[in-house]
């Protein structure tokens, strides 16, 4: 048969089996041009069907997706241990790395299951594993390490321990007692009036505070004194108004820092019984470094000392309780523990995968948790030196993390515009606030009792939450730019925020009666220079 003699049948040959096919002439004609229909030879009797470039590719394509289906499906049928560290074993012996970064247990008995389907579809066996030792397991999973530290270090953890037992066992007691003595009933009627006497906040006065975004701000022990950090490099404490005239003061400036100052923070016993020579301020920089600040307001420019180590852009710094010794957080992905008087590095704390960015001090002085820009938060005994809790808190980035002051609580905002509530006791999240609209820069509670709950965001608000059932209270809006943190005053009576807008604000407390009262006073006032004019008619 020659090309000449085709007429409408062809013939072709599947796996060995001649089947008839009914083709138009016009149909084959066009494919030999196209180049799909190989003629070979002629003489031979036979048409052999071939495939364009890119059919091939084609069918390549589909035959590796029906390898990796038929993979997926017998992975699914593989059974594989449950400890870890068999895990671990098993993937060594089919050459196949142990772990991978950021790879937990689950995804790596996972990678376990595919790595054994693939050996059974090219070998077409299961593979063989040598037994682990028992033994060996058992010793590794009780096996604990520790990084050595300075000797300072220990006698830091005793400290520590001397100072936090106490307050712990005293709030506990505390704690018992309320329980029996207050009438829950009562309790609760009287938490709602409360609630519903609050009011709202107004806003009294504003002060640009820095050439550049307004990154922190802090409150005084005493409420007289207001530290500002800013991108300019500099901070600065402001003394607050006091009478009708609301207008603030530049006490005094820290300059020092060299890129933007992060974070800043009083010390416990600054403004109280602290002498203003002492490390009255810290202040945390981009520039890497860690500062204390003398409130001399004597000096024309404060003192500091510094403090090194850190080798990316320290983000955080927190005063312990004791006030002997301080946190420091980075974009290196530790958080630090330094010594005040001997101006040392205690503790270099590794254990994040991520940049470390909040940290908080439990009020007792026992725990520190951190967060990190995976979303992580997690949970360090300084008495001991070990981690003790680590919670996925946000989907990306845990920007903000605060203790509740009944110390078994804490709160962690982040990038997804929520605040997530998290229980020691129970070691799970037990209420998730949806709080903003963007993400959550800051956490603050109300210093006493914990009461009141208020976050900032950039979405420009502030918002006051109540912790009995983390319903909202109030919102504070009168900014256009990201708030960046807010501060309470003890008696709540007045907050202060800080914005992107090179700004802070200050905002008073009104109470429904205060507002009804002043409401009916101008209604009842007459005014001054109303003067009534005749008509001609």
């Amino acid at each position: 048969m020659n090309q000449d003699d085709l007429t409408s049948v062809a013939s072709t040959n599947f796996t060995g089996a001649r089947r008839a096919t009914v083709i138009d002439q016009a149909a084959v004609d066009e494919g030999i041009r196209a180049g799909n229909i190989n003629l070979g030879d002629q003489n031979s009797g036979m048409i052999t069907v071939g495939f364009s470039q890119d059919n091939q590719e084609t069918i390549n394509r589909q035959r590796g997706l029906n390898r990796q289906y038929d993979l997926e499906r017998q992975a699914r049928s593989v059974t594989i241990p449950t400890s870890d560290l068999e895990i671990k074993s098993r993937l060594r012996e089919l050459r196949q790395p142990i772990t991978l970064f950021d790879e937990g247990v689950v995804e790596r008995g996972e990678r376990l299951k595919r790595a054994i389907a693939a050996f059974m579809n090219d070998e077409g066996r299961m593979p063989s594993f040598t037994k682990p030792n028992e033994q060996a397991e058992v010793v590794a999973k009780d096996e604990e390490f520790y990084y050595e530290g300075p000797p300072e270090l220990k006698q830091a953890r005793i400290e520590i321990a001397k100072y936090s037992i106490p307050l712990s066992t005293l709030r506990l007691d505390f704690t018992r007692k309320q329980r029996i003595i207050h009438d829950r009933l009562d309790d609760e009627f009287k938490y709602a009036d409360y609630i519903n006497q609050f009011g709202t906040y107004e806003m009294m006065a504003s002060q640009y505070a820095d050439e550049r975004c307004v990154s922190r701000g802090d409150l005084s022990k005493d409420n007289k004194l207001f530290a500002t950090s800013g991108w300019s490099g500099e901070s600065k404490v402001w003394g607050l108004p006091e009478g009708e005239e609301y207008t603030f003061d530049l006490c005094t400036e820290l300059k020092g820092h060299r890129d933007r100052v992060i974070h800043i923070r009083f010390h416990p016993r600054s403004t109280v019984d602290l002498d203003p020579d002492g490390p009255n301020l810290a202040t945390a920089s981009a520039d890497t470094t860690v500062r204390l600040w003398t409130l001399n307001q004597e000096y024309e420019s404060q003192k500091s000392i510094i403090f090194r180590g850190h080798e990316d852009r320290a983000n955080y710094v927190e005063f312990h309780p004791m006030g002997t010794y301080i946190a420091s957080s980075s974009h290196d992905e530790t958080w630090r523990l330094w010594d005040i008087e001997t101006q040392k590095e205690l503790n270099c704390q590794e254990g994040h995968v991520a940049a470390v960015y909040p940290l908080s001090f439990q009020s007792d002085g026992a725990l520190l948790a951190s967060g990190d820009l995976n979303g992580v938060a997690a949970l360090w005994d300084l008495r001991v030196g070990k981690n003790i809790q680590s919670f996925v808190a946000h989907r990306r980035k845990c920007l903000s993390i605060k203790f509740l002051p009944n110390c078994h609580q804490f709160a962690t905002g982040g990038d997804d515009n929520q605040i997530r509530i998290w229980d020691i006791r129970k070691n799970k999240c037990v209420h998730i606030v949806p709080a903003h609209l963007r993400l959550v820069s800051g956490i603050e509670f109300e210093p006493e009792e914990g009461k009141f709950m208020m976050s900032t965001s950039y979405d420009g608000r502030c918002r006051v939450w109540n912790t009995r059932d983390w319903t909202p209270v109030t919102s504070l809006s009168g900014y256009e730019a990201k708030v960046s943190s807010v501060s309470f005053a003890k008696d709540v009576s007045f907050i202060i925020t800080t914005s992107f807008d090179r700004t802070f604000k200050l905002w008073e407390r009104k109470k429904p009666v205060e507002e009804t009262k002043e409401r009916e006073l101008n209604q009842t006032k007459e005014p001054e220079d109303t003067q009534i004019v005749p008509t001609d008619n």
